[in-house]
């Protein structure tokens, strides 16, 4: 990856998750893990954007960038929902 990818994912992976902390009840407390599961998702994102096609791969990532990095943190907090879910249960 380039600098100017690296420098967009950081920059959509951590503004993405701010908004969700700005616009939700309960965001702020959720705000570092959101960070992580945002720039995981935006890098990934990145990666395929320019596996598909290297030419166009910042234009992807610009535009379909924020939806990549919402839906990646939407499926880790249902992951980890899952996950809290199934240890909180009594065995039987």
């Amino acid at each position: 990856m380039d600098n100017l990818t690296i420098a967009l994912c950081i920059s959509i992976g951590t503004g993405v998750p701010w908004l969700i902390a700005v616009y939700s009840d309960d965001g702020a407390r959720r705000l570092i893990g959101n960070s992580v599961l945002g720039l995981a998702g935006i890098f990934l994102g990145a990666s395929v954007f320019n596996w598909v096609s290297p030419t166009y791969g910042i234009v992807a990532l610009v535009t379909a960038g924020p939806v990549v990095a919402f839906l990646a943190i939407a499926a880790g907090q249902a992951a980890k929902r899952s996950v809290v879910s199934r240890l909180s249960r009594p065995p039987g």
